[in-house]
């Protein structure tokens, strides 16, 4: 949901965010397997709309990658880890079933181990408006695997339908007392519909979404300064009633509807636009107590609305995208215990980017791009007395290329530089400035193709001389 951190802090921080379930799609323009595997720009991957699959991937595929990342945070805040260290494995086949249909399958491993995290029992404190917290510090490991299946098929020669099932659980554990346990369930279901013009030149995807995550946390009490609290917003906490074992329950359902339009050829022109809006909601339960007897503790909501546009140009030598994207979103959330309004965020949110792909010789492939966010937030906690309103702004530059040593081995470069603004929950700078790059290595074999590629980033705060770095491996085969 927070679109940021695809292009900012996802560079440096890489939080595990597998199984917290996101209200809208996340679009990346920047992902290079539209540079490197033969996957173009396509209005599935930024719909997510189940019946333009077959549109988009029109062979068969198998691709297995293998991602690992140490993250190292001396600048951070006060419930993040100090180290994180993630690894992935990722598995994908997509099967053409004769001219009408197509499956597509995978499963993905996820093993995440957050380094001296301190107080903090969830996985990322900052995306709960009811946190819950202990006095201990220690490391917490999360794991599990996640499936898909995706099948969609002809109704017609114009028409198609498609349905997209994810499923996924995963289990975390604090490795001291209260020793924590978390366990999250995750079910995803997508139904699209999608018309396709004679010429194929105009798509129009209708889908529709629904999503339900229940997730439990268990602390078992043994030191006596082990104290849970229950947080309330960010600055307001009720002391949980102390017992050898504190239950939280975190239930989460939503639903999101969407329409998307493609025109590939612009009154027979190489321009073409993509444009797609998305409205949805979600709501979270949270209950706490003792195993075999919780209480409602807290509500919250979530509505928001996502407006996409794609305008692109391509030919033989030159790929072009500009793109828009406006999103809005309400929060609100009330303690069960009192039953009044205990905070509102309001966000609206601007990303205007574009990317330039270009063909400079047989050898060599030149790439660019930009990216500019501005986010303006309003966050009332009414209960703390605690408001927060005010304009953050983001920017990234990224340039890199590819160059074809010989018909079988690629070699690929990038760098990005940025600066982001931060809000509250940093209090103690107003910006970052964000740099790295990448390297990788690409080698054709007779049935497989090899992909290997390294990246480094750092975070520096514009007033401390911590700063933040990623290290990363990235290894992907592809037949």
């Amino acid at each position: 949901m927070k679109q940021r951190t695809i292009i900012f802090l996802s560079l440096i921080f890489n939080f595990a965010f597998g199984y917290e379930t996101r209200l809208f799609q996340e679009i990346d323009f920047f992902s290079e397997k539209y540079q490197k595997y033969d996957v173009g720009y396509n209005l599935f991957d930024f719909s997510g709309n189940p019946a333009l699959m077959k549109s988009a991937y029109q062979k068969n595929i198998d691709l297995y990658q293998f991602s690992g990342g140490k993250n190292i945070n001396s600048y951070h805040r006060y419930y993040d880890s100090e180290r994180t260290e993630n690894l992935e494995l990722n598995l994908n086949w997509v099967r053409q079933l004769g001219t009408k249909s197509l499956l597509a399958t995978g499963v993905r491993y996820q093993h995440s181990y957050l380094i001296n995290v301190e107080r903090s029992l969830e996985k990322n404190y900052y995306d709960h408006y009811f946190g819950f917290t202990d006095t201990t510090n220690g490391d917490i490991t999360y794991q599990g695997p996640r499936l898909f299946i995706l099948y969609n098929r002809n109704i017609n020669e114009n028409l198609l339908w498609g349905l997209e099932i994810n499923y996924g659980v995963e289990r975390g554990l604090k490795d001291i007392y209260t020793e924590c346990e978390t366990i999250m369930r995750d079910m995803d279901a997508s139904l699209g519909l999608g018309y396709f013009s004679d010429d194929k030149n105009t798509i129009i995807g209708l889908s529709a979404r629904y999503f339900n995550r229940q997730a439990k946390y268990e602390a078992v009490k043994y030191y006596l300064d082990a104290v849970v609290k229950t947080w309330m917003g960010y600055h307001l906490y009720m002391p949980e009633v102390p017992r050898s074992t504190n239950r939280k329950n975190d239930d989460r359902e939503g639903y999101d509807l969407g329409i998307q339009i493609e025109q590939k050829q612009l009154l027979g022109t190489n321009f073409g636009i993509r444009l797609s809006g998305n409205f949805g909601e979600h709501k979270n339960d949270i209950e706490v107590g003792s195993p075999s007897n919780t209480k409602a503790r807290g509500y919250w909501q979530r509505q928001a609305s996502q407006y996409f546009a794609n305008l692109f140009y391509k030919s033989d030598k030159i790929e072009g995208h500009f793109y828009f994207i406006h999103l809005s979103r309400w929060d609100w959330a009330k303690p069960k215990t009192y039953e009044v309004l205990a905070l509102e965020n309001e966000v609206k949110e601007i990303r205007l980017g574009g990317i330039l792909n270009l063909q400079m010789t047989e050898k060599i492939t030149a790439m660019g791009g930009f990216e500019f966010v501005s986010e303006n937030r309003s966050y009332d906690e009414y209960a703390a007395n605690y408001k927060f309103s005010n304009t953050m702004n983001s920017s990234l530059l990224t340039l890199g290329g590819l160059f074809a040593l010989n018909p079988i081995t690629v070699f690929s470069v990038r760098g990005h530089y940025g600066i982001s603004e931060p809000d509250f929950h940093w209090p103690d700078t107003d910006r970052f400035a964000i740099m790295g790059g990448k390297f990788g290595v690409s080698r054709q074999f007779v049935y497989v193709k090899l992909d290997i590629d390294l990246n480094y980033s750092l975070l520096k705060p514009n007033n401390s001389d911590k700063q933040n770095e990623v290290f990363g491996i990235n290894i992907t085969f592809q037949r």
